[in-house]
């Protein structure tokens, strides 16, 4: 049997048509996408032994998915980090692969 990973990959939402372009050059014919609203700490909240109270602001971001070969996510793991190497820090995409035991 051959080796497939599961992919998730995660960035602002910003990112999104270079989501698509990272997936492309990694010769994926096939991924899913959701729109997430998360939220962040800012490092005084974090310092500070009070919980924030009412609505704090939202993160738009975007989450693809991929159930691929493992050669297939060896490429898009180095598009990623090749993708990040010319971005910030803080809205770096954000990658993992899982070891999938069955494709049925």
């Amino acid at each position: 049997m051959k080796d497939f990973k599961w992919i998730v990959v995660m960035g602002v939402e910003e990112y999104r048509d270079s989501l698509n372009e990272v997936f492309q050059k990694s010769g994926i014919e096939a991924f899913s996408e959701v729109q997430v609203k998360g939220f962040r700490f800012t490092q005084s909240q974090l310092d500070s032994e009070e919980v924030p109270s009412g609505p704090m602001n939202p993160v738009y971001s975007v989450v693809c998915f991929s159930l691929i070969m493992e050669d297939q996510a060896k490429v898009l793991m180095e598009q990623i980090n090749q993708f990040n190497k010319g971005h910030e820090r803080a809205r770096a995409l954000h990658a993992f692969q899982v070891n999938v035991e069955a494709v049925v």
